[in-house]
């Protein structure tokens, strides 16, 4: 698979249902949540959108959509994974802790949370093709087509292996 492009300078947009929330440009490809600006709120969707841009080329991003929990959900998830993770109080770090929180975050639509849950996984149990097959399910969700077929690739590997 070719890298994708680096261009020199990102135009990070992100939107609310009201229009646009605010607009950096940076030259890096990361970017922290600004100091300066509002925090987001509560039971809100958002969607966001990167341009690279160069001398000679630009490029956009399509739009992804993210929404902040309700407060009282926010809370709910809270409680819940201090019971699960009480629950392996005497293992917690075990695949067993991951396992069942990377399953309440899929069931609660936290594919993020659900997603480093399942990383973990895979690198406690560095032979087991299962963890990758849902990471490539989780990639494809959110629309990570490329994670989503490298996952699916180790999968596939390690379920050969296995098998030999």
């Amino acid at each position: 698979m070719a890298p994708r492009k680096a261009y020199d300078n990102y135009i990070v947009n992100l939107y609310s249902s009201r229009g646009l929330v605010w607009s950096r440009k940076v030259s890096t490809s990361s970017l922290k949540y600004p100091e300066n600006e509002k925090g987001l709120e509560f039971g809100e969707s958002y969607f966001w959108n990167v341009e690279g841009e160069d001398l000679l080329d630009n490029k956009k991003s399509a739009n992804n959509k993210f929404s902040i929990l309700p407060l009282e959900k926010s809370r709910e998830v809270e409680q819940q994974e201090a019971v699960i993770r009480n629950t392996f109080r005497d293992e917690p770090e075990s695949s067993s802790l991951h396992s069942v929180l990377g399953a309440y975050y899929i069931n609660q639509g936290l594919i993020q949370n659900a997603i480093e849950e399942f990383q973990i996984i895979s690198t406690i149990n560095a032979d087991a093709p299962l963890p990758h097959e849902i990471l490539g399910s989780l990639y494809s969700d959110v629309g990570n087509k490329d994670k989503a077929i490298e996952e699916l690739q180790k999968a596939l590997a390690l379920a050969k292996n296995s098998n030999k």
